[in-house]
């Protein structure tokens, strides 16, 4: 995974696919607001990092599966 900010929007960078995230602080609570499939998805968390790295699991394991 590798994550870049471009623009505000963060552009991270998964097997196959690049999400570019909208990242909004409230708090102690971070909002991760992004496009799948024509839908919004909006994430509510405190841990970015285990956030993205959940995703980065989903997100891997998906793309392979789109392959067999």
């Amino acid at each position: 995974m590798k994550i870049r900010i471009k623009n505000e929007k963060w552009l991270v960078s998964f097997n196959t696919m690049i999400l570019e995230c909208d990242i909004e602080k409230n708090g102690d609570l971070f909002i991760v607001t992004f496009s799948l499939e024509n839908k919004r998805i909006r994430l509510k968390t405190h841990y970015l990092d285990e956030t993205f790295k959940t995703l980065e699991k989903i997100f891997n394991r998906r793309s392979s599966h789109n392959y067999c």
